[in-house]
């Protein structure tokens, strides 16, 4: 409760920048996996022996486009490394200019244009009541024809019924999983079950480094505020309180 914290003279903090070139690269890592169908050409020797190596359904970056929802700074992240691979990347933010991104090479579009326009389409916005449910099941029906849907932020952006019903279909290619909406993954949600999804446990955040950074920088702001300085990353602004009597 920031609110109360502030009310009686005490910071929150937390630590904003420790893990986003992880969790882009989380990102970047499903999509590959699941348009190239790592797992199940992995799968296919292991348990096969030599599975057929023409994958039906699998295209080469350049000739794709790659949409991100979100532009912050795991979103911008994720768009950079995306085009440097060789997609066209265009983008929804509503808070972020043209401008502001145009050293990217991202071209900002609406968002009903980005889901619709995307072969591969990432997500990277906070879970809010805008937000959730972002992609349902009238979002996935506008989806182009054998695309694929990257989640590294929060499972409520996503009607994940409606997204395994589009897989089974056949109208989506894969999907590369990393939040859900209840974590850990229900044993009965019908994603488990696909083949053309890679599932990881909310793991995008991680590295050594990552880990590392964020410990020192928490305890870092830690010593500012007991040394009396203001905090690197506040997220309220306590007030002056008179003590009770």
């Amino acid at each position: 409760d920031l609110d109360a914290a502030a009310d009686r003279g005490i910071w929150g903090t937390n630590v904003p920048d420790a893990n986003y070139r992880e969790v882009a690269v989380h990102a970047i890592a499903l999509a590959l996996a699941v348009s190239r169908r790592l797992p199940q050409l992995d799968s296919g020797i292991r348990h096969d022996g030599w599975p057929p190596s023409v994958v039906p359904g699998v295209h080469r970056p350049d000739a794709q486009t790659f949409g991100v929802v979100g532009l912050g700074r795991i979103g911008r992240r994720t768009a950079e490394m995306a085009r440097a691979i060789g997609y066209r990347v265009i983008g929804h933010d509503p808070v972020v200019s043209a401008e502001a991104v145009a050293d990217l090479g991202i071209e900002l579009r609406p968002l009903g244009q980005v889901i619709a326009e995307s072969d591969v389409l990432s997500l990277h916005v906070p879970l809010l009541e805008s937000t959730r449910g972002i992609l349902d099941a009238r979002a996935i029906s506008t989806m182009r024809p054998g695309a694929i849907v990257v989640n590294v932020s929060r499972g409520g952006l996503i009607d994940e019924a409606a997204l395994a019903e589009a897989l089974v279909d056949g109208r989506l290619f894969g999907a590369g999983l990393d939040a859900f909406e209840h974590e850990p993954l229900d044993d009965d949600s019908p994603l488990r079950g696909l083949d053309s999804v890679v599932l990881t446990p909310h793991a995008g955040h991680w590295s050594e480094e990552s880990w590392a950074e964020t410990k020192r920088k928490a305890v870092e702001d830690v010593l500012r505020v007991l040394a009396g300085e203001r905090p690197r990353y506040p997220v309220n602004e306590p007030r002056v309180v008179t003590p009770e009597p």
